[in-house]
């Protein structure tokens, strides 16, 4: 197979799942979207809906990006082995956050709160870290800069990025007042995003 049209498979392989993942984790967008008024409506943090909008406009921005980028109307220069790496990070990114979405269960949600029947979730893969949807989401993030690698598309990946592991930082910070047992187990799972580094 001529490598520019493996290139191109890969690009539109990512594309689908990325569009999967919008349609199906987040319900083409109305989950983000009740949880953004949500948070303004009553917000549990200072910074929660904030960082919700900005990963919002952001991922639009990346969506037209991927779009724009797979149609053929702007040019990309990507190696091969970039586009590789990068579908491996978007997959590896898309089945991560549905897996640590499984064991969140009902606890899930994109905005800060803590409900009334909210339990403490440690087991799988939050028993090694204490934010792994967002290692997961990161991951897929950074995949599709790695697609896509254009300059303008880069920037939205890097604010999503930099607003999730604020995103981390704020919730830490929350749950420690709000949800019992969180400040022993953030002593047990003493790290955010990756296991034995940070």
């Amino acid at each position: 197979m001529d490598q520019a049209i493996f290139v191109s498979f890969l690009r539109w392989f990512v594309l689908a799942g990325w569009l999967f993942w919008i349609l199906v984790y987040w319900r083409g967008g109305i989950a983000i979207g009740e949880d953004i008024l949500s948070a303004f409506r009553n917000p549990q943090t200072r910074w929660d809906a904030w960082l919700l909008i900005l990963l919002t406009g952001n991922t639009l921005l990346i969506t037209f990006a991927n779009l724009a980028s797979c149609l053929g109307w702007i040019r990309v220069n990507g190696s091969i082995a970039g586009t590789c790496f990068g579908t491996c990070l978007t997959w590896l990114g898309i089945s991560g956050t549905f897996y640590c979405r499984h064991f969140l269960a009902q606890a899930w949600t994109a905005r800060t709160q803590v409900d009334a029947n909210h339990k403490l979730v440690e087991s799988g893969p939050y028993g090694v870290v204490r934010h792994p949807i967002y290692t997961a989401a990161i991951l897929l993030y950074s995949g599709l800069g790695f697609v896509h690698p254009i300059w303008w598309n880069d920037i939205p990946v890097g604010i999503v990025i930099l607003s999730y592991v604020f995103k981390t930082q704020d919730e830490d910070t929350y749950l420690r007042r709000h949800l019992a047992g969180y400040a022993e187990y953030a002593q047990r799972v003493t790290h955010r995003l990756l296991p034995k580094i940070w």
